[in-house]
C-alpha cells in the first residue's frame, strides 16, 4: 500500500483530488490532504506524522506557482518525490523539467495514479504508463494519454471527507445555499464543454 499526500496552500475543494483520493482508497491505498493555511505552524508536522511516500499537487493556472513552492519544500523537508497534476499540468506538461516536479501526470487522474502508485509500492518501473511523464537519468519520457473514460460509475463517489476536517471548508456559507455538482470530466475538454446554470 502506497502512501500519497496532496498540498494545497488554502482552503479550496479540488474535484479532481477528492476523485482520486476516492480512487486510489478504494483500490488499497491511502491519500489524505493538507491545507497550509489550515494547519499553521504544524502542516510539515502533520504530513510527517502520515508518512507520505509520494507528495501530489493538482495545478490550475494561478496556483501554479505555488504548487512549485509547496513541491520545492516538501521535497527539503521530506526528501520524498512529487508527483504534479491538474489542468495546469495537463496544458503545460513542460513543466516537468522544473527540479522540483518528479512526476506528471496529465489528462485524467485515476487510472494513471493507480497505476504509478501500484508500480511504485510493488517496486516496478513506472516510466511506461499511459498519461504518466517522469524523468531517467536527465532525460524526459512522456507517454501518450489513454482514452477518456467513459463509464464513470467504475469510479466512487468524490469523497469530500478529505477536506471536511477544515471547518473553513466545512462549514462555509456558500456550502448551506448552493449544491455543487460536478459536471465536467476531462482537463483537455472542460473549457470547450463547461456549461453553467
Amino acid at each position: 500500500m502506497a502512501r500519497i499526500v496532496f498540498l494545497h496552500k488554502s482552503p479550496q475543494e479540488y474535484l479532481g483530488v477528492l476523485s482520486l483520493c476516492a480512487y486510489i482508497k478504494e483500490k488499497g491505498h491511502e491519500a489524505d490532504v493538507f491545507i497550509l493555511s489550515e494547519e499553521g505552524k504544524h502542516f510539515w508536522d502533520k504530513i510527517r506524522n502520515f508518512k507520505p511516500d509520494w507528495v501530489g499537487l493538482s495545478a490550475v493556472v494561478g496556483n501554479h506557482i505555488d504548487c512549485y513552492r509547496l513541491a520545492r519544500t516538501a521535497k527539503d523537508k521530506l526528501g520524498i518525490g512529487t508527483v504534479f497534476g491538474g489542468p495546469y499540468a495537463s496544458y503545460y506538461p513542460d513543466c516537468i523539467k522544473r527540479e522540483e516536479i518528479d512526476v506528471l501526470i496529465r489528462g485524467e487522474g485515476e487510472e494513471a495514479l493507480l497505476d504509478f502508485l501500484n508500480a511504485y509500492d510493488n517496486g516496478e518501473d513506472y516510466s511506461k504508463i499511459p498519461n504518466l511523464w517522469t524523468k531517467r537519468n536527465g532525460a524526459i519520457i512522456s507517454n501518450p494519454p489513454r482514452p477518456f473514460e467513459t463509464n464513470l460509475d467504475k469510479y466512487p463517489i468524490p469523497d469530500r471527507i478529505y477536506y471536511y476536517k477544515y471547518p473553513k471548508i466545512r462549514d462555509a456559507h456558500y456550502k448551506k445555499k448552493v449544491l455543487q455538482f460536478p459536471f465536467y470530466k476531462g482537463a483537455e475538454t472542460a473549457p470547450t464543454t463547461l456549461l453553467g446554470w
